[in-house]
């Protein structure tokens, strides 16, 4: 009789724990459901160059390589695009250094009468220090900001612990600079402005930044309303790698509650929606663009973005806790 009744209670138990996730998907079907109808929105472009690693940094394919970016500016802009969003280091060059390109870009801009976001090589010293960087051109008045890539990727952009390892090991990233890439000082939104509007506070985040939860919720903490991505993911081929940061910057939208706009190189470039669903997508290895209406948070910022990893917090705590407990159930039954 006991034995019945310890089985029908953990088949009640088993029962009541499918019927919670079965109401939890349909919770969450239901939230995923709920649109954005109505409310502010901003018309954005993503370009996909397709410039291939091997000739990105290559002085002979720098003009070609503005050409490219110039020509997908431009049929975005016809496109009705607000904004435009260039990759990570789309620019074979540094604006901080070169008033002709700083013309260049912002001449662009003003013809095509929209804001640009453009990745490239950030400057600054003496002593010069080279940074990753995401420059904000403001089609009337031009470069207005810069966001440093502040997350920088290990043995990739610097070599850690440089006074031991430096003598026979080097950073891969050689073209962006000829030594270590500098950290930024740190997530936070930049304004954007198009069409004369209210200024839109945006996260501009930076490739490697993606893969961290913690850092990307600190641009929603400054109010972010939306994220643009900068990655360059040629490094990885037509291998699973570029499908993978793509599915992990889902991750970062539904987290925070924001859209995403990714622009890549070589793709994967998207649009996601603030539920992390991939609403547009390029395929790898081929030039692209893609334009959509894009709606800026209007609620309050989600519970991860106001209370962090509580959650997996919980987790280990109760975890410990378990072990804890089971450890000295077996302490007492040797006793």
């Amino acid at each position: 009789l006991a034995l019945g009744l310890r089985r029908g209670g953990r088949r009640r138990a088993a029962a009541a724990a499918c019927a919670a996730v079965v109401a939890l998907h349909g919770l969450g079907a239901w939230l995923g459901a709920r649109d954005a109808a109505d409310g502010p929105h901003l018309r954005l472009a993503v370009l996909q160059g397709n410039i291939d690693q091997g000739v990105k940094w290559s002085p002979d394919w720098a003009e070609r390589t503005l050409a490219i970016y110039e020509t997908l500016t431009r049929q975005a802009a016809a496109d009705g695009a607000q904004v435009v969003v260039w990759p990570e280091t789309a620019v074979p060059g540094a604006p901080d250094r070169s008033p002709e390109l700083q013309e260049r870009l912002t001449t662009l801009a003003r013809t095509s009468d929209a804001w640009l976001v453009v990745g490239a090589v950030g400057l600054e010293g003496p002593p010069i220090e080279y940074f990753d960087s995401a420059f904000v051109v403001d089609p009337e008045v031009g470069v207005v900001d810069r966001y440093d890539k502040a997350h920088l990727v290990p043995f990739g952009e610097y070599v850690p612990l440089r006074d031991w390892l430096g003598s026979f090991l080097g950073a891969v990233a050689r073209g962006i600079a000829p030594a270590d890439v500098s950290a930024g000082a740190g997530p936070r939104a930049s304004l954007l402005a198009p069409a004369g509007d209210a200024a839109v506070p945006a996260g501009l985040v930076i490739c490697y930044e993606l893969l961290f939860p913690d850092l990307v919720r600190r641009f929603a903490q400054d109010g972010a309303q939306l994220l643009l991505a900068l990655t360059n993911d040629a490094w990885y081929g037509r291998t699973g790698a570029p499908h993978q940061f793509l599915a992990i910057t889902a991750l970062r939208s539904a987290e925070n509650g924001l859209w995403t706009a990714r622009a890549a190189n070589t793709g994967v470039s998207a649009f996601i929606d603030d539920r992390g669903r991939v609403r547009a997508r390029t395929r790898i290895f081929e030039r692209a663009l893609l334009v959509e209406d894009v709606p800026l948070r209007r609620t309050e910022a989600t519970f991860y973005a106001r209370h962090g990893d509580v959650f997996a917090a919980g987790c280990w705590i109760a975890a410990a806790g378990f072990f804890a407990a089971a450890r000295r159930g077996k302490d007492d039954e040797r006793e």
